[in-house]
């Protein structure tokens, strides 16, 4: 009820301190964050309100300079596409955006033959658990390597406004929090300290030996991914790409969501 008349209200007191460490944070931004804060024009072609396909969010992180896995959209009932085995086969479709709860992918597809048989089990498992769900087809990603895995995550608060996050990514996200916030855009200053803060990216920072990841790349990627808050003419509420992979030359993200307000934005 508080929070529906605007009074900032919360559930815990981590919660609260939280939300007012990132007011603190940025009451303190630098000039530098104003080039950030330009604001940037919708890709056009893609929704203007709703939940996007993983198909339509990749191509709205690609207009923010953020890698994305190559994948190619396959109509249902065909098998053709250009992207180099072995791939994943995903449902592609704005009714659901994680596609695991419902059987909806196939990892290490080796060949048009196991693609075919791929294809046909998760049309099944995805009419068992969604049957009302709308698909726009199936996916084909690229199978990418990696040294660690992380995950993006934005949100538009009610109470403190558009937050990125940096943690980690794939099952272990939900196993144990390594998390670090900002307040959306933030700077590249801002972004290596978010990575210097996420304990798990220690295994690609020279930890004991092993191989080191790309952390440039994955500041940039951070920036850029931030920037979601610039869009103009729609609403970002949420928006994740996990796992992200860093590797020893880059990133590449290989899972996108975007969830866009019902109501468009007044331009």
């Amino acid at each position: 009820m508080l929070q529906a008349e605007g009074i900032a209200a919360f559930r815990t007191p981590e919660a609260c301190a939280d939300a007012l460490a990132q007011l603190f944070k940025a009451a303190r931004a630098r000039p530098e964050a104003d080039e950030a804060i330009a604001p940037l024009g919708w890709p056009a072609g893609l929704p203007l309100a709703g939940n996007l396909s993983e198909y339509e969010a990749a191509s709205a992180f690609a207009a923010l300079g953020v890698p994305v896995a190559a994948l190619a959209l396959m109509p249902v009932g065909e098998c053709k596409h250009k992207i180099p085995y072995p791939v994943v086969a995903k449902i592609c479709s704005r009714d659901i955006l994680h596609k695991t709860d419902v059987g909806g992918v196939r990892v290490g597809v080796r060949d048009t033959e196991e693609l075919q048989r791929a294809v046909a089990a998760i049309l099944a498992d995805v009419d068992r658990a969604a049957p009302q769900a709308r698909l726009d087809g199936i996916l084909v990603q690229r199978m990418e390597d990696k040294l660690l895995e992380l995950m993006l995550g934005y949100r538009d608060d009610p109470l403190v406004g558009p937050i990125v996050m940096l943690g980690v990514g794939g099952i272990a996200a939900e196993l144990r929090p390594d998390v670090s916030l900002r307040p959306a855009p933030v700077t590249r200053d801002d972004a290596m300290e978010m990575v210097d803060e996420v304990r798990s990216t220690a295994l690609i920072r020279g930890f004991r030996g092993l191989p080191r990841g790309d952390v440039g790349a994955l500041a940039d990627a951070i920036v850029r991914f931030s920037r979601l808050a610039a869009f103009r003419g729609v609403n970002v509420l949420e928006a994740e790409i996990n796992p992200l992979f860093v590797r020893a030359d880059g990133v590449v993200g290989v899972d996108c969501v975007i969830r866009l307000a019902e109501q468009a934005e007044q331009i």
